[in-house]
């Protein structure tokens, strides 16, 4: 169920970065808390996952020491964690609110590499561009069966070209986790022509909407069918009652939304540790 948090009302609350660092954390955490033999954790410096052999991660890092001892153990006791999981990789994520700053390079002293960065981007709804080019004959509604949220997922696996295990454990993570207007989690798909084109996902956390999966298929771009998708459920966060959004483009996603008015926060970067 969704769960209750004071929704923040603007890019100037002293909350934002925290907020919006959760919000992509609780993606995640999705996974811990919901498959079958997968684990959650949480204490007040760090949220981590485990689920398989290679999806595992730390989700959130607030160590309230920057003594380098103190981060040494933290940073081995989730090795040993994991290797007591028989994972053979996990992921460690420096989020915009992650502490200490210097935290990614003790993961690198520890063996971790740096494998990938995303761009964190948040939007204040009032002040949203609606002045788009949009796909007129677009039919926008929200997933309310297991079938039309296995058609969400099929079209975040092509528009994505996610594997086909990777989007099988996304839709077993949406369907465990529920959906719909009771839920954290509200899905959404475009239909041209009585054909599902275009999906995306809301996630209602920590009083931001997070924006995810927005994915158009290859034959039906180029339409404004994206721009249709984003309009329509920034309309409905604001109808929710939220004031503050958040997403993480893909190259050919930003200025899009750079156009409705997101502006950029900052970088989340990843790290991995194999054995």
């Amino acid at each position: 169920m969704s769960q209750t948090y004071t929704p923040l009302l603007s890019l100037s609350d002293a909350h934002l970065i925290e907020a919006v660092s959760d919000n992509f954390a609780e993606e995640m955490a999705c996974f811990g808390r919901v498959l079958p033999s997968a684990e959650l954790h949480e204490n007040e410096e760090l949220l981590w996952f485990a689920v398989s052999p290679t999806f595992n991660g730390v989700l959130r890092s607030r160590f309230a020491s920057d003594d380098s001892g103190s981060i040494v153990r933290h940073i081995k006791t989730m090795i040993a964690y994991y290797k007591k999981r028989h994972a053979t990789s996990f992921s460690w994520t420096i989020d915009l609110a992650s502490q200490p700053k210097n935290l990614g390079q003790h993961l690198e002293v520890h063996g971790f590499e740096r494998v990938h960065a995303d761009t964190i981007m948040a939007l204040s709804l009032p002040e949203r561009v609606s002045d788009l080019r949009t796909c007129p004959d677009l039919e926008i509604r929200e997933v309310q069966s297991n079938l039309e949220l296995k058609l969400l997922c099929e079209i975040e696996r092509i528009g994505f070209d996610t594997p086909t295990s990777s989007i099988k454990r996304y839709y077993e993570m949406y369907r465990r986790s529920g959906f719909g207007p009771s839920y954290s989690w509200r899905h959404f798909l475009g239909y041209q022509q009585g054909q599902a084109v275009a999906s995306t996902s809301l996630q209602l956390y920590a009083g931001v909407v997070g924006i995810f999966g927005v994915a158009t298929l290859p034959q039906a771009r180029n339409q404004g069918i994206a721009a249709s998708m984003m309009l329509h459920i920034l309309d409905k966060a604001e109808e929710l009652g939220y004031r503050v959004s958040s997403l993480s483009p893909t190259e050919q996603s930003e200025r899009l939304y750079q156009r409705i008015g997101f502006r950029t926060l900052g970088q989340t970067y990843y790290y991995r540790w194999s054995v």
